[in-house]
């Protein structure tokens, strides 16, 4: 675990782009394939980047991210330490449920 995604070219192995995407860490990143959507689940922040590692958006809660996180069919929902629940939208990352 670490604060950077790293994009690897698999036919060379190198370095495509890395990006920091979490003030403090990276608990895993996920591919939706109906929204075609890379997001990024942080400590912190939530965050969906294109396939070229340029941020698209990036959200954050009122406390750490660390109690679930699911890619659904109507958005991202991610649920805080103190078990709010937030739920993200695909395409700019507005809050649609939560805080």
């Amino acid at each position: 675990m670490g604060d950077q995604l790293i994009c690897l070219n698999l036919e060379t192995g190198s370095k495509e782009w890395s990006r920091r995407v979490d003030a403090a860490t990276c608990f895993g990143v996920y591919w939706y394939p109906p929204h075609k959507a890379l997001v990024s689940h942080g400590e912190l922040e939530i965050c969906r980047l294109s396939l070229e590692g340029d941020e698209i958006w990036s959200a954050t809660g009122a406390d750490i991210f660390s109690e679930g996180f699911r890619c659904l069919p109507v958005g991202i929902e991610a649920i805080d330490f103190n078990r709010s629940v937030y739920l993200f939208d695909y395409q700019t990352g507005a809050l649609l449920v939560g805080e």
